[in-house]
């Protein structure tokens, strides 16, 4: 899914009209007046696009102390074949498929809202739960799991753009023991948190560029002293289970500029396609739909390295509400498919409802 991220981030940046300098049409006019921020622009107006219709300015509209709150699902669908040589037999698990399914019930708690109205926010986790599927195997939730464990803060822009402050996940082991983990990243220092429940390690790391010292240093903390600390052994099977949206977060970003109601804006890349369009605008709601194809093969032909790269499709659809500053909600489904001596595909299907 994250490259379906990146080529939407391309579309957004480059796919779509931008305002039309000292006339831009957001900056005129009253909040409930026509042309006023948010409201949708009749055509041939300032700032507008050239393609007929209504013209709508996306963008989010925070109030200190909002509380957002959303549901969010994701199932992911994998499918590996191996390939054999021509006459040769089927080597053992020449085949193998996974299925699981993510649900995150989440509330976005509004802080600090900047003159630009980019502003603050607390994303708390109501409640999350990874089920291994088609039987509902629960493979990890919040249970036991410390309230600020599933809290993080962090900031968005008014076009939708997210930066979370800090990583937290859970890693379940091979044996199904779990531990959750938290990180943060600095230009000059980073620490990192892990906890199993009763035992939690905290280490740091910080470098001084003007003198180029390194300091650093851990702590471990025992919940129950007179309980012996657990040892877990990590390795690279281990699953990471994410227990912020992170992924679908981003599927928060709008397009910069006006947008045509009723028009597509179409975007060719190096081996993808990409078309994002207003569908409609009716009673304060605008219906938006994405869809792209990329096969980064076509640009280098099938013996090239590239023809290893995932080729990838996908439909996203959504509705927001444009004076109203909200996302309602997303669905989507995108197809990944990867051929190089083994053949992957990777279906994810995941939406995103306001409550």
């Amino acid at each position: 899914m994250r490259n379906l991220l990146v080529l939407f981030a391309l579309l957004l940046t480059f796919g779509c009209v931008p305002p039309s300098g000292p006339d831009d049409a957001r900056d005129q006019g009253g909040p409930g007046e026509p042309g006023g921020p948010g409201e949708p622009k009749e055509p041939g107006a300032k700032g507008g696009t050239q393609a007929t219709g209504l013209a709508v300015d996306l963008r989010y509209r925070f109030t200190a102390g909002q509380v957002l709150q959303y549901k969010a699902t994701e199932e992911v669908q994998m499918a590996m074949e191996m390939g054999a040589p021509m006459g040769m037999p089927m080597p053992a698990m020449a085949g193998a498929s996974f299925h699981a399914l993510t649900e995150t019930d989440f509330h976005l708690v509004i802080g600090q809202v900047n003159p630009d109205g980019s502003a603050t926010f607390t994303c708390r986790v109501i409640g999350f739960s990874s089920y291994m599927m088609p039987g509902r195997t629960l493979m990890a939730s919040h249970e036991g799991l410390a309230k600020d464990a599933l809290e993080v803060t962090g900031t968005i822009t008014a076009k939708g753009q997210v930066t979370f402050d800090e990583e937290v996940y859970l890693v379940v082991t091979e044996k199904n023991e779990k531990f959750y983990v938290r990180a943060k990243a600095g230009p000059t220092e980073a620490t990192a948190e892990a906890s199993d429940g009763e035992t939690t390690v905290s280490v740091y790391a910080a470098y001084d560029p003007k003198t180029g010292k390194v300091v650093g240093g851990a702590k471990a903390t025992v919940k129950s002293p007179r309980k012996t600390a657990a040892t877990l052994k990590v390795t690279e099977n281990d699953r990471r289970v994410d227990v912020l949206p992170k992924q679908v977060m981003e599927l928060f970003a709008l397009p910069e500029g006006l947008v045509a109601v009723g028009s597509a804006v179409a975007l060719k890349l190096p081996g993808a396609g990409i078309q994002f369009m207003v569908e409609s605008f009716d009673d304060g709601l605008a219906t938006l739909k994405m869809s792209f194809a990329a096969d980064t093969a076509e640009m280098s032909g099938e013996d090239s390295p590239a023809a290893a790269m995932p080729k990838m499709t996908g439909l996203v659809s959504g509705g927001f509400a444009v004076t109203a500053g909200q996302l309602r909600h997303v669905n989507g489904k995108v197809k990944t498919e990867i051929s190089s001596g083994v053949n992957l595909t990777i279906t994810s299907t995941f939406s995103l409802k306001l409550q």
